[in-house]
């Protein structure tokens, strides 16, 4: 009977969520392949990029992703891809096998992996914090055996921000340590060998020949003879410095990157005297730089990938771009396709028909600003695009989306339900709940609204009740028995600000942001709605899904937590689940697939990452769904939507 067992528990070691895969994010590394592709690491996965027409570069999938990592450097050598993945080590990429690249190794460090270098079957990787007081590693990897890398040696530095190699000698960029020389000849015992104590922040360093060039922060790039490199001495510098990260050179120019975004062109032919040439402006810091022949491709974080024309160095010309957008903010998903809500991006269409490696396959710009977005039954999505009003738009053809129209709302649209052939849409800042007839005579249009208190966060149908998330009044229930005028017959009140809501089994969940946590009401009856248990949030309740007896919350910055509400009136947490960047929404999908929505947070991008969440085994519940009167909309418990 109730309570006459311990509840089943999962395994206290493994963590609640397991994440597999993720589109979007940063870019902070690349690294040129041949002359038409290249290596990209977006936040935590690893992308092979065509490159053939510069200026359109184009995914051609991803080669793997390494979940709670984030890729921060990329060499290739050899058939083989050498990459510097923060907490994930280094990991080993083959490029050369027929078929499709593949993660074949991988080695971990005792701390992040930021930066490296490779020569032959050697690979030199600045391992540990940057930061002040940081305790810096230089490791010295065999990897003869890419799928067996090992350290064979090791030297302790306080900073090592990059590291460059030529010959038996490795070359490091160590913060306000300058140039560091190490002697590796003896790979087993690495030794430092000389030292040039430039002024600055060296940040970023480039080998071509007899001379190094040291990006020095404030100081720009230093010029360093390396003929002999027991004993190195300064060439030269630019005569009006400027703020470099990081160098990258060819054949006498150096190309620099800035702090605040944009590629400095350098003539360093005559090394004492390093003249700027050109500048050409992205809209964010570069990160990674590669150039090959007259093609420089730039990682530039929250900006994407940019590729540019610098076959005339003196005049740089931008070429195209493979951007990301700047946030994700909520998702919906069928059997092949996740739909996401991106922000200022507009919709965002990814195929998930391969699981753990879901691949982005078009994008569609609409007006406003993309905040939600819900499946139609006729080949169409809808989103609510704040300011820019309700969105209609053709997915018949994923690849090929098309915005057909568009529907104006007195408010702010910030989400939106398709209820058969009405769309319902929470229109914050007074708009209140509104209705839209998609087959009204004339096109779609607006035929009924109630006005709330507040702000209108979040709409969900339950049965023949539409449920409306309310900023000040919490969870307010309109019957649609007369869609032109739509009447409120119950409400419950929260805490918080009822930013989502999720329907399964005759239960509401509710993400009732920082103040309420998580809510759980029944609505059985929806005309008599009420609360039945609750649980404390570590973060802001802003996003909620349910499944098979978890709810996943998404909770800003704090992530996302899991909890076990096989009994509604205690719902118990089953552990924390940390995210790239801040935690905006979550979904089921097909077979169990669980997606997030995040919106970026720093150097991290927006993303979508899935994964897998526990399972729970069956617990006897009092709450079994009702036999919901039959509605258009086909929603309710089981919903995909479920958030």
């Amino acid at each position: 009977g109730r309570g006459a067992a311990a509840a089943p528990t999962p395994d206290e070691a493994a963590p609640p969520v397991a994440w597999l895969g993720q589109v979007g994010d940063a870019t902070h590394a690349v690294a040129l392949l041949d002359g038409s592709r290249a290596v990209v690491g977006v936040g935590g996965t690893i992308h092979l990029v065509d490159l053939s027409v510069p200026a359109a570069p184009r995914p051609l999938g991803a080669i793997g992703t390494l979940p709670n990592a984030t890729i921060w450097d990329i060499a290739v050598s050899q058939g083989q891809a050498f990459v510097a993945a923060g907490e994930a080590g280094l990991v080993v990429v083959d490029l050369a096998t027929a078929g499709a690249p593949a993660i074949v190794g991988r080695l971990p460090f005792e701390g992040p992996a930021r930066r490296l270098a490779v020569s032959d079957a050697v690979v030199l990787v600045a391992v540990g914090s940057a930061a002040a007081g940081g305790d810096a590693r230089l490791h010295v990897v065999d990897a003869a055996d890419g799928t067996r890398p090992r350290s064979i040696g090791q030297l302790a530095r306080p900073y090592i921000f990059d590291v460059a190699v030529a010959g038996r000698h490795a070359y490091l960029a160590a913060g306000a340590g300058g140039l560091r020389v190490v002697d590796i000849a003896d790979p087993t015992v690495p030794r430092e060998v000389a030292f040039v104590d430039a002024p600055g922040d060296g940040r970023g360093i480039a080998v071509e020949g007899r001379w190094v060039y040291l990006a020095a922060g404030n100081r720009d790039v230093w010029v360093i003879d390396v003929a002999d490199p027991t004993q190195p001495t300064v060439a030269g510098r630019p005569a009006a410095p400027e703020y470099a990260l990081d160098v990258a050179v060819r054949g006498g120019w150096a190309f620099v990157a800035g702090r605040r975004g944009g590629l400095r062109v350098l003539d360093v032919r005559d090394p004492a005297g390093p003249i700027e040439v050109a500048t050409l402006a992205t809209s964010a810091q570069i990160d990674g730089l590669a150039i090959a022949g007259g093609l420089a491709v730039m990682a530039a974080g929250v900006a994407g990938l940019r590729t540019a024309d610098v076959a005339t160095p003196g005049q740089p010309r931008d070429l195209g771009v493979l951007d990301t957008p700047d946030a994700m903010e909520h998702v919906a998903v069928d059997a092949t396709h996740a739909y996401v809500a991106a922000g200022d991006e507009g919709l965002w269409i990814v195929d998930i028909g391969d699981g753990a490696a879901p691949r982005p396959v078009a994008a569609l710009d609409t007006p406003g600003t993309a905040r939600d977005v819900d499946l139609g039954d006729d080949g169409a999505v809808w989103i609510a695009g704040g300011d820019g009003g309700v969105h209609r738009v053709d997915v018949r053809d994923p690849a090929r989306p098309g915005l057909t129209l568009t529907v104006d709302t007195p408010g702010t649209a910030y989400a939106v339900a398709v209820a058969g052939r009405h769309v319902l849409v929470a229109d914050g800042q007074g708009g209140g709940l509104q209705v839209i007839d998609r087959d009204a005579p004339g096109g779609p249009r607006i035929v009924g609204a109630a006005n709330t208190p507040g702000d209108a966060w979040d709409v969900q149908v339950a049965g023949d009740h539409v449920l409306l998330g309310d900023s000040v009044d919490g969870v307010r229930v309109f019957t649609l028995a007369d869609p032109t005028a739509p009447r409120e017959v119950a409400r419950v009140d929260t805490p918080g600000t009822a930013r989502r809501i999720a329907v399964s089994g005759g239960l509401a969940f509710v993400a009732d942001g920082r103040d309420g946590g998580l809510r759980v009401l029944d609505v059985r009856d929806p005309g008599k709605p009420r609360a039945v248990g609750s649980v404390a949030t570590a973060g802001d309740a802003r996003g909620v899904a349910v499944r098979a007896g978890l709810a996943v919350v998404a909770e800003g910055a704090s992530g996302i937590e899991v909890f076990d509400v096989r009994r509604p009136a205690r719902p118990a947490l089953l552990g924390p689940s940390d995210v790239p960047g801040i935690a905006q929404s979550v979904a089921f999908g097909p077979a169990g697939w669980l997606y997030a929505a995040n919106r970026p947070d720093g150097a991290i991008g927006g993303n979508v990452i899935v994964g897998r969440a526990v399972e729970l085994a069956p617990w006897p519940t009092l709450y079994l769904p009702l036999a919901w009167r039959s509605t258009p909309a086909g929603t309710g418990a089981g919903s995909l939507r479920s958030r």
